[in-house]
């Protein structure tokens, strides 16, 4: 035994990718925590481990993935673990250990190579593109307007120039639209200015829905629409 590994590092010594990740079985957690407190070679490889594994999500918004791929990915490492654990605890070692640093195991879950490579966030997200600008068409009233709603790290903003004011006593409110679904109020409410622009925040909710809608309202808005709305964009394709 080396002296920078402690008691029952062999039993432990495939541990740390599923422990910075989150995939190691909760009733091992503080039993692996107990011996990362005196082994300092499990203890150096956590440490390598963490900024890559904290990088994975920091670029884009996550969104819950399916739970097959989950169940795919478990599989995949559980098949490493067991074709370790037959190839025997020197399978994975360097030539050369040296207690200053060690080398990556290949043991460690091929998915957090994949997830690097592709962008999956792993842990029950996966990634979505970190920006995403929709256009809304315009009619009636409203034809001669160019607006834009923009969704970016988990914010969503509706931009529009040339809209004309709403009627007198009225103002604009966002709706959203789920798929089979009916529009649903947001207190989204606003006025352009006098040029005709107009920036208003939107629930980023949006992003999911079928259709997300501008029409005029009266002040405070309504829970259900009372006008046809003049700024439309699909969300869904």
């Amino acid at each position: 035994m080396n002296d920078w590994e402690a008691p029952g590092h062999e039993q432990w010594a495939d541990a740390a990718g599923a422990y910075v990740l989150g995939a190691l079985p909760a009733d091992e957690v503080e039993a692996y925590e107990a011996h990362l407190a005196s082994c300092s070679a499990c203890r150096a490889e956590v440490d390598e481990l963490m900024p890559a594994v904290a990088a994975l999500p920091a670029s884009v918004p996550p969104r819950r993935a399916p739970a097959e791929l989950r169940g795919r990915i478990m599989a995949d490492v559980n098949r490493e673990a067991e074709l370790l654990r037959a190839a025997g605890p020197e399978a994975d070692r360097p030539e050369r250990a040296r207690p200053e640093r060690r080398r990556f195991r290949w043991a460690v879950p091929a998915f957090v190579a994949a997830a690097l490579a592709i962008g999956f966030v792993v842990g029950d997200v996966v990634s979505q593109p970190s920006e995403r600008t929709v256009e809304l068409a315009a009619t009636g009233a409203a034809s001669a307007a160019h607006a834009q709603l923009t969704i970016e790290d988990g914010h969503a903003t509706l931009a529009a120039d040339h809209l004309p004011p709403p009627p007198k006593g009225r103002v604009y409110q966002v709706w959203l639209k789920p798929h089979n679904g009916k529009p649903v109020p947001t207190s989204s409410l606003f006025v352009p200015r006098s040029d005709g622009t107009a920036e208003v925040a939107v629930p980023a909710s949006a992003a999911d829905m079928d259709l997300v809608m501008v029409n005029t309202e009266p002040p405070g808005g309504s829970q259900a629409p009372t006008t046809s709305p003049v700024l439309t964009a699909k969300m869904q394709s």
